[in-house]
Formats: structure tokens, sequence, C-alpha cells
């Protein structure tokens, strides 16, 4: 199984609890890590390669000039600007990879998902979750989706590397980019992902990318189809998705998967690395802990 992150120093970190959390899980299959960024700090990328090679998985780390990335639209603060690296895959990764799996950093994996390598995409680019939260009724209307397509979450995406490079998806995207008349991209290359691959891509079970919002006991926009299901997927969970700004590592997280971060940083070279607390966070989780007493908070349904 072929994996590719996308990460800075500041997120290698937490993108090596991600694959952790891949290897203890899927630990029958033989995964090859291919990390793209910048010029990585000395220390964090040894501590990150030295975790790989405990598991006796294959690293290809491949540098990315950021220079490229300076015309770019800039992102939430919580998203790095790295994740516009994916963009440039054909063109990075070897010519002979025909199917790859990206996994953000912020995801941990909790059973085997090696089934996904086996899925047929046929002349699909990708295959992936649905982002109930994102793809409401105006992102059809500002991006001109078809009214039967499903707006994905690309935090975790099955990319069909040969036809992507076939359809050339860089060069698509870097011709939208370029455009003086495109609509904002509000979530970055996810948005520029889904107009490119629109029409050309596999909906998934919501259980490979359980984004923290589907976790919550009230969700906003989610079509009526998906919520009869979502309790009995979340059961079946295999990937959960830490996708909003409150991530694992910060006191401000209660998500209930939040212990598992801790559990695989452990087993990482950070091990022992714990949440920095400051003043800040500590009034936040007063007033988090009174609005919860008054049931006023959107707590979450795992159990």
């Amino acid at each position: 199984m072929h994996i590719v992150c996308c990460s800075d120093s500041n997120y290698l970190q937490h993108t090596a609890v991600m694959l952790v959390s891949l290897f203890e899980n899927n630990k029958d299959t033989d995964i090859n890590v291919h990390l793209i960024g910048p010029e990585l700090d000395k220390v964090e990328y040894e501590r990150f390669s030295n975790t790989i090679a405990k598991y006796n998985h294959t690293l290809n780390y491949y540098q990315f000039d950021l220079h490229l990335l300076e015309k770019f639209p800039g992102t939430r603060q919580y998203i790095s600007s790295t994740t516009w690296c994916r963009l440039f895959i054909q063109d990075i990764l070897p010519a002979d990879i025909d199917k790859v799996l990206y996994l953000d950093g912020d995801i941990i994996v909790t059973d085997d998902i090696s089934e996904l390598s086996r899925i047929e995409m046929g002349d699909n680019l990708v295959a992936a979750v649905s982002d109930e939260i994102n793809g409401y009724d105006e992102y059809y209307t500002r991006y001109g989706f078809p009214k039967d397509y499903i707006y994905f979450n690309a935090g975790m995406l099955l990319i069909n590397l040969a036809a992507w490079r076939r359809y050339d998806v860089k060069t698509k995207a870097l011709e939208y980019l370029a455009r003086t008349d495109r609509p904002e991209l509000e979530n970055a290359d996810q948005d520029l992902l889904n107009i490119i691959c629109a029409g050309k891509t596999i909906d998934l079970p919501l259980r490979y990318n359980l984004q923290d919002a589907l976790c919550r006991n009230k969700i906003l926009h989610i079509r009526k189809e998906i919520e009869e299901i979502l309790d009995d997927e979340i059961k079946q969970g295999k990937v959960f998705h830490f996708s909003c700004p409150k991530k694992p590592w910060s006191m401000k997280c209660i998500h209930p998967k939040k212990p598992l971060y801790y559990e695989y940083l452990d087993k990482t070279e950070w091990k022992g690395s714990g949440v920095g607390i400051n003043d800040g966070e500590v009034i936040y989780m007063i007033f988090y802990w009174i609005a919860y007493a008054l049931h006023l908070t959107n707590r979450y349904r795992i159990k």
C-alpha cells in the first residue's frame, strides 16, 4: 500500500502519530510512505524517519519548493499551505505507482483499511467520503456542481494516480487558479479537487473518514439518508478525522478518540510529548464544562 502525506516540520509529529495508528492496525500490510514537504528540520525528520523504520516500512521523502505555491490562495489558520503540494503528485511520485492513499496528519486509523487498495477505480480519479458539513447548497451554486454530485472531504483520498496523470489534474488545477473570474476557494485545495474531480469520484462509506462534526449530536446540513446510517458507521469506524480547529494535541479538544492520539504518540520518537496548557485554554475549559452541565454544548455521539 502506498501512503502519501504532505507535511512541514511543525506537523511531522502528528503525521507520525497518524502513521503509527495505521501501522498498528494494518500489521499484515506492506506500506510505502511517501512524504512530500519543504526542507525539514533535521532533528524532527530524524525522529520521523526512525519511527517509520521501527515498523520496517519504507519511507520516501520528496523535498518540495514552496516558492511554487507563492501565488496560491491562502488557507484557514489551522490548515497548512503544504496541503497544496498534493496537486503535484503526478510529477513527484515514481511513474510506476498507479494508486495511492492520501491521509491528512490529523487522522487516527482504528482498524484495518487494506481493503481500500483493492478497490477497482476504473476511470475515476478519486474515491472519498462525503463532507456533510461543507457540502451544502451554496457550494453547488458557487462551483457549478451537478445536482447528483456528492462533495467530498479531501482528508482521506484514494487516488487513481494513473487516471490522475492521464487527466492531467495538476495542469487543470493551475489553469483554474489562474482564472480571474474564479470563485473563492473557501476550503483551499479541497474545493479545487472537488471541482476537478466532479463526475469522476467514488463515494466511500463514512467509516473511512469520520470527520469531527459527523461524530457530534447536532449536525447542520446533513442529508437525511446519512443521518439514518451515521450511528452504525461510527460503530464500524476505521478512520477518525480531527477536522475541526481543536486538534487532539490541544487541551481544548474533547473528542472521545483524543486518548488514542496519545496512545500512538508514545509509540513514536516523540514519546512523552504532552499538551501545552496556557491560561486561555484553562478559561476555555472552565466555561466548556459549565456549558456541558447546562446541556448547551454540541457534544459527541460516540460512546
